[in-house]
């Protein structure tokens, strides 16, 4: 567990991180993103594959890579977006190129936990704050919901293990994205800490990321990706 201190000091570092790449365009997902859910689909890439850093952030962000998943639920649109070691690496240390000294340092802070984008969105690209919601009142309580009370209706299950939220940020855009976004980690697995701490690979299990939408109404979402997507990931390049 990590301490307290610790753990504020990744969350400033990752909220600052994804002010900017929570406002980037979806367009990378939004045309193949059924085709995610097909399990072990990758593009022709294996976990051989070299790539420099620009490249490999596309290639992490393609929906049909099975990195991204989406559900819709009437106007609503719920996806999850898993986030290796190596792509948070880069989004913190925001540069083009890192020596293979900055990665495995970045990714050791990194290492006990697990990174994830949730974003929601609706189909006429309306402010979620302001979906449905009747007067100023409601609109306050989403505000208030969406910036703390969500975490505890987010879990992330593999096989046995039920992980909660550990940290978790809401990206408020103020309508300039047809979307909201959520920065969110969670705990590692049994499997993954132990993989930690012998320094082992960790053969992924499919994982059902769950969330439990009281604000629009859904009910319970729930997305699953592939295990062996998860495996299935090229090595990002270094300059040394």
């Amino acid at each position: 567990m990590k301490p307290p201190l610790l753990i504020k000091l990744v969350i400033g570092i990752l909220c600052i991180t994804y002010v900017v790449s929570c406002k980037m365009s979806s367009s990378d997902h939004s045309k193949s993103r059924n085709r995610s859910n097909k399990e072990g689909y990758t593009s022709g890439l294996n976990s051989e594959t070299l790539l420099p850093p620009d490249d490999y952030i596309k290639w992490i962000k393609t929906a049909d890579n099975g990195l991204f998943v989406s559900k819709e639920v009437g106007d609503i649109t719920y996806s999850i977006q898993y986030e290796p070691l190596e792509y948070v690496a880069l989004r913190n240390l925001k540069t083009k190129s890192v020596s293979k000294e900055q990665l495995k340092n970045e990714t050791d802070r990194l290492s006990d936990l697990q990174y994830y984008t949730l974003k929601i969105s609706t189909s006429k690209g309306t402010d979620i704050l302001k979906y449905g919601a009747e007067g100023q009142y409601e609109f306050n309580q989403r505000i208030d919901y969406y910036s703390f009370r969500m975490q505890s209706d987010l879990k992330l299950v593999e096989e046995s293990d039920t992980l909660p939220c550990v940290l978790f940020h809401f990206e408020r855009t103020y309508g300039i994205s047809p979307y909201s976004c959520f920065v969110l980690a969670f705990e590692l697995t049994v499997g993954e800490k132990a993989g930690v701490s012998e320094g082992k690979k960790y053969r992924h299990k499919d994982k059902q990321f769950i969330f439990y939408d009281q604000t629009l109404k859904n009910g319970i979402i729930k997305l699953k990706l592939r295990g062996n997507n998860l495996d299935q990931l090229p090595i990002l390049k270094t300059s040394s």
